[in-house]
């Protein structure tokens, strides 16, 4: 986990209803959440209606801005995503898409976000899309925190390889790593990674 004493403000995409806006509110930190589900958002905003400090923004964000895309919605919510399912499957059985929406996207970069300088990223295999949308924001991140499986849970999203490697040419650093295996009816279906990254421009 990202120490949010070392910041001053979070953006955190992938938002949801802002379930850890305590957490972020203990710290006195400024907020940015970014979520593309209307009905997520609409609970979002009131959830946040005690938080002066923390603002939301609905938005689907890819590598490019204006792209019609296609968000599988879950019968869970929380596991919709831009990729089709895959492992994601056998590992929970009862979770399926339900439906889907057509959402124009947006860059990280379109979006104002010099008060923020850690990302959250929560996004369901789209966390590589997102990050390459948003280079100039990365320049004044000094944390970054994804989740990813080595499995490919999400048929084509990004995987805890493919992220290392794009960030260290962006100049940053993971620092932590904290893996949880998922095995399932005797069958592995590799780890859960929580992963932090750290810039080396700071």
């Amino acid at each position: 986990m990202i120490d949010l004493s070392q910041v001053t403000g979070v953006i955190h995409v992938g938002a949801s209803t802002g379930q850890e806006r305590d957490d972020y509110a203990k710290h006195d930190l400024k907020v940015l959440w970014i979520e593309p589900r209307l009905l997520a958002f609409a609970t979002l905003l009131d959830n946040l209606k005690a938080y002066p400090k923390q603002r939301a923004v609905c938005a689907l964000l890819n590598d490019r801005a204006g792209e019609q895309c296609t968000l599988h919605v879950a019968n869970n919510g929380d596991s919709s995503s831009l990729f089709p399912l895959a492992e994601h499957r056998g590992v929970w059985p009862d979770i399926n898409y339900e439906g889907a929406v057509i959402i124009e996207s947006r860059t990280l970069d379109s979006i104002d976000t010099a008060d923020y300088d850690a990302l959250v990223l929560d996004v369901q295999g789209a966390e590589l899309l997102v990050l390459k949308g948003a280079v100039e924001t990365l320049r004044h991140i000094k944390f970054i925190q994804a989740e990813a499986y080595d499995a490919e849970m999400y048929k084509g999203g990004s995987q805890p390889r493919e992220l290392r490697a794009w960030l260290v040419d962006q100049c940053f650093d993971q620092i932590e790593e904290n893996a949880s295996p998922i095995v399932v009816g005797g069958k592995d279906y590799g780890n859960s990674y929580e992963l932090v990254f750290k810039s080396r421009r700071k």
